[in-house]
Protein backbone atom coordinates (compact mmCIF):
# COMPACT_ATOMS: atom_id res chain seq x y z
CA UNK A 1 0.00 0.00 0.00
CA UNK A 2 2.74 2.46 0.92
CA UNK A 3 4.47 1.89 -2.42
CA UNK A 4 1.27 2.95 -4.20
CA UNK A 5 1.06 6.09 -2.06
CA UNK A 6 4.65 7.02 -2.90
CA UNK A 7 4.22 6.33 -6.62
CA UNK A 8 4.54 9.49 -8.64
CA UNK A 9 6.42 11.46 -6.00
CA UNK A 10 9.45 11.54 -8.27
CA UNK A 11 7.28 13.49 -10.72
CA UNK A 12 6.67 16.12 -8.03
CA UNK A 13 10.41 16.74 -7.79
CA UNK A 14 10.71 16.94 -11.57
CA UNK A 15 7.84 19.45 -11.73
CA UNK A 16 9.51 21.57 -9.04
CA UNK A 17 12.80 21.64 -10.93
CA UNK A 18 11.03 22.48 -14.20
CA UNK A 19 9.10 25.28 -12.48
CA UNK A 20 12.45 26.82 -11.60
CA UNK A 21 13.49 26.62 -15.25
CA UNK A 22 16.02 23.86 -14.64
CA UNK A 23 16.70 20.79 -16.83
CA UNK A 24 14.96 18.39 -14.43
CA UNK A 25 15.60 15.06 -16.13
CA UNK A 26 19.27 15.87 -16.76
CA UNK A 27 19.79 16.93 -13.13
CA UNK A 28 18.18 13.77 -11.77
CA UNK A 29 20.10 11.54 -14.18
CA UNK A 30 23.47 13.07 -13.34
CA UNK A 31 23.29 14.13 -9.69
CA UNK A 32 23.66 11.71 -6.81
CA UNK A 33 24.50 13.72 -3.69
CA UNK A 34 27.42 12.14 -1.83
CA UNK A 35 25.48 12.00 1.44
CA UNK A 36 22.54 10.16 -0.11
CA UNK A 37 24.41 7.26 -1.75
CA UNK A 38 25.37 5.55 1.56
CA UNK A 39 21.76 5.83 2.75
CA UNK A 40 20.46 4.25 -0.45
CA UNK A 41 23.03 1.46 -0.13
CA UNK A 42 22.02 0.86 3.50
CA UNK A 43 18.33 0.67 2.60
CA UNK A 44 19.08 -1.76 -0.24
CA UNK A 45 21.08 -3.93 2.16
CA UNK A 46 18.18 -3.96 4.63
CA UNK A 47 15.74 -4.91 1.88
CA UNK A 48 17.78 -7.88 0.70
CA UNK A 49 18.43 -9.42 4.10
CA UNK A 50 16.82 -12.78 4.89
CA UNK A 51 14.64 -11.00 7.46
CA UNK A 52 14.26 -7.45 6.08
CA UNK A 53 12.69 -5.83 9.15
CA UNK A 54 15.42 -3.17 9.06
CA UNK A 55 13.82 -1.73 5.93
CA UNK A 56 10.73 -0.88 7.98
CA UNK A 57 12.86 0.88 10.60
CA UNK A 58 14.71 2.81 7.92
CA UNK A 59 11.42 3.87 6.33
CA UNK A 60 10.04 4.85 9.73
CA UNK A 61 13.05 7.10 10.39
CA UNK A 62 12.78 8.73 6.97
CA UNK A 63 9.04 9.34 7.34
CA UNK A 64 9.45 10.67 10.90
CA UNK A 65 12.13 13.15 9.88
CA UNK A 66 9.90 14.39 7.07
CA UNK A 67 6.83 14.56 9.34
CA UNK A 68 8.72 16.91 11.66
CA UNK A 69 9.30 19.47 8.89
CA UNK A 70 6.91 22.32 9.80
CA UNK A 71 5.01 24.62 7.45
CA UNK A 72 7.31 27.49 8.47
CA UNK A 73 10.28 25.75 6.83
CA UNK A 74 8.34 25.25 3.61
CA UNK A 75 7.21 28.87 3.70
CA UNK A 76 10.85 29.94 4.15
CA UNK A 77 11.87 27.98 1.05
CA UNK A 78 8.90 29.35 -0.89
CA UNK A 79 9.91 32.90 0.05
CA UNK A 80 13.21 32.37 -1.79
CA UNK A 81 11.46 31.40 -5.02
CA UNK A 82 10.78 34.31 -7.37
CA UNK A 83 7.24 35.30 -8.28
CA UNK A 84 4.41 32.90 -7.79
CA UNK A 85 6.25 29.81 -9.00
CA UNK A 86 5.07 26.59 -7.39
CA UNK A 87 8.30 24.73 -6.76
CA UNK A 88 7.69 23.20 -3.33
CA UNK A 89 5.37 20.34 -4.33
CA UNK A 90 7.79 17.59 -3.30
CA UNK A 91 8.77 19.40 -0.10
CA UNK A 92 5.14 19.94 0.94
CA UNK A 93 4.28 16.32 0.20
CA UNK A 94 7.18 15.13 2.39
CA UNK A 95 6.51 17.28 5.44
CA UNK A 96 4.00 17.76 8.23
CA UNK A 97 1.63 19.07 5.53
CA UNK A 98 1.68 15.83 3.54
CA UNK A 99 1.00 12.19 4.25
CA UNK A 100 4.14 11.62 6.34
CA UNK A 101 2.33 11.98 9.68
CA UNK A 102 -0.13 9.23 8.79
CA UNK A 103 2.74 7.07 7.46
CA UNK A 104 4.50 7.33 10.83
CA UNK A 105 1.31 6.42 12.67
CA UNK A 106 0.66 3.45 10.36
CA UNK A 107 4.19 2.16 10.83
CA UNK A 108 3.91 2.37 14.62
CA UNK A 109 0.61 0.51 14.51
CA UNK A 110 2.16 -2.16 12.30
CA UNK A 111 5.21 -2.81 14.47
CA UNK A 112 3.21 -2.65 17.72
CA UNK A 113 0.73 -5.25 16.49
CA UNK A 114 1.27 -8.66 18.12
CA UNK A 115 3.05 -10.83 15.60
CA UNK A 116 4.02 -13.89 17.55
CA UNK A 117 7.51 -14.35 18.90
CA UNK A 118 9.51 -13.49 15.78
CA UNK A 119 13.01 -12.02 16.01
CA UNK A 120 11.64 -8.53 15.46
CA UNK A 121 9.87 -8.26 18.84
CA UNK A 122 12.74 -6.54 20.69
CA UNK A 123 13.39 -4.33 17.68
CA UNK A 124 9.70 -3.34 17.57
CA UNK A 125 9.69 -2.46 21.27
CA UNK A 126 12.74 -0.26 20.75
CA UNK A 127 11.16 1.42 17.72
CA UNK A 128 7.88 2.24 19.47
CA UNK A 129 9.51 3.84 22.51
CA UNK A 130 8.86 7.58 22.68
CA UNK A 131 11.71 9.69 21.28
CA UNK A 132 14.17 11.36 23.67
Amino acid sequence: MRAREEAGHERLALKDLRALGLPAERIVANLVPAGIKPLCDLFDRFCFEDYPIGSIGFSYCSERIAALKPKSEIDAVQSLIPGRLDATRFLRSHSSLGSEVSHVEETLEFVARPAGRGPHQAWCRQLTRPPC
